[in-house]
């Protein structure tokens, strides 16, 4: 092996020995297609309980798509002409209650305007509107997966081809299918705007951008960043899809709606919930929660890591370091560990700075990086236990994509010292 940058070969002892056996591609393709397999017969299970049950829910009686009552009320309520009842709570449980006759409430707590992508599948019986939203919701994975193949050459070949599929079939895709979430459109945003930066097409990016904020903690992030890039073309567009999407939702609901949902979002009930299902986010914050309970020590470490991170992507979109595939890869990594709000089923988003990073390794062969191909896979492997509360994952997983993401960078780094073969 050699070291990135030197042409003295060393020698490798038998960690690293251990390391390349266990992430070269000759294991990968022997242990992939039983993987893929494995993850088949599940899906198909799931499929199975889908399709037979009745009143909303599947053959064994659970709810289909535990948060979909969510959206699905939001348009309900949008619909029937109730728009000013959006945020009211007990008017969503009674609501909810008519459809699937549960007593848990998956509350509605996505900005106003979120409502009217909801409409259509409201106008459907509630089952048949879980399956068409799931039906689009994977159409989303499989385009997402299609624009960064447009943009990725060394995944348009057998390895990438499987490896996409590996991509596909990754547990947080299925934790957000089976949840009824709607992570596969937030990740094909992701990707049409990395398709746009790259082609030049800012005023397209910012448009995008300012469709993701029905997920704000999602996308926001990335308007700081451009302003340091100076990609003025695209803070232009977002200004204005933003004040339009604001305008709308003045006209239609009043200041009303939005005071409505800011009190949801700091209510008793919802600030209650978080703290419950800390164990199933995964971001700096709620992991310092976890391991110190609420206090201002656990908020202070969560929000100065969240700080030391976003200063990190600052630099490199100041710096216009490196190719921008590679850099938009960093950035939604550091995106991901700096939300205060990412559940397990978002982890799906890993999918792009994912194959990003396994391209730029299928492009440079001459330099292995098994560190970071461990933690490619390490990554990968602990999201399929993610979603286990009692293992409390994200301890090990949050720490684990903070480390891609610093390997990542070197690797962003020094390609600016060695070229690509």
């Amino acid at each position: 092996m050699q070291v990135v940058g030197s042409s003295k070969p060393v020698s490798a002892g038998p960690f690293k020995r251990t390391a390349h056996l266990l992430v070269s591609w000759r294991l990968l393709r022997l242990a992939a297609p039983a993987y893929i397999a494995l993850m088949l017969a599940v899906w198909g299970v799931l499929f199975y309980l889908w399709f037979g049950g009745t009143n909303g829910r599947d053959r064994s009686g659970v709810v289909l798509g535990p948060d979909f009552p969510a959206f699905y009320t939001g348009g309900l309520l949008v619909r029937q002409g109730s728009a000013q009842e959006l945020y009211d709570l007990e008017q969503q449980r009674a609501l909810q209650h008519l459809f699937v006759s549960s007593k848990t409430l998956s509350a509605y707590v996505n900005p106003p305007h979120y409502a009217f992508v909801a409409i259509p599948f409201s106008m459907l019986p509630y089952g048949a509107a879980f399956l068409v939203w799931s039906a689009c919701m994977v159409s989303a994975f499989v385009a997402s997966i299609s624009l960064l193949r447009s943009i990725l050459p060394a995944l348009r070949g057998s390895s990438g081809s499987l490896l996409c599929a590996l991509a596909l079939l990754a547990a947080p895709v299925y934790y957000a299918l089976s949840a009824g979430q709607n992570t596969g459109l937030s990740l094909l945003l992701h990707s049409g705007i990395l398709l746009a930066l790259a082609q030049r097409r800012d005023g397209l990016a910012g448009l995008l951008i300012a469709l993701g904020l029905f997920k704000p903690q999602l996308f926001v992030v990335l308007l700081p960043l451009l302003l340091l890039g100076k990609h003025w073309r695209a803070l232009a567009s977002f200004s204005i899809a933003a004040l339009l999407l604001g305008g709308l939702t003045l006209w239609f609901w009043g200041w009303a709606a939005v005071h409505d949902w800011v009190a949801v979002l700091r209510s008793p009930l919802y600030q209650s919930e978080e703290v419950r299902q800390a164990s199933k986010m995964f971001s700096w914050q709620p992991l310092w929660l976890l391991v110190f309970g609420q206090g201002l020590l656990a908020n202070m470490l969560g929000w100065t890591c969240a700080a030391a991170v976003f200063v990190g992507l600052g630099w490199i979109w100041w710096r216009g370091t490196g190719e921008l595939p590679l850099r938009y890869a960093i950035t939604l990594l550091g995106m991901i560990v700096i939300g205060p709000h990412l559940p397990v089923y978002d982890l799906a988003l890993l999918i792009l700075p994912g194959l990003v990073l396994i391209d730029r390794l299928l492009r440079w062969p001459a330099h292995e990086w098994v560190e970071l191909r461990v933690s490619l896979l390490a990554v990968y492997v602990l999201t399929l236990f993610a979603a286990n509360a009692e293992l409390q994952a994200s301890l090990v997983l949050v720490p684990c994509i903070t480390l891609l993401g610093c390997l990542a960078t070197h690797l962003l780094l020094a390609a600016r010292r060695v070229p690509a073969r």
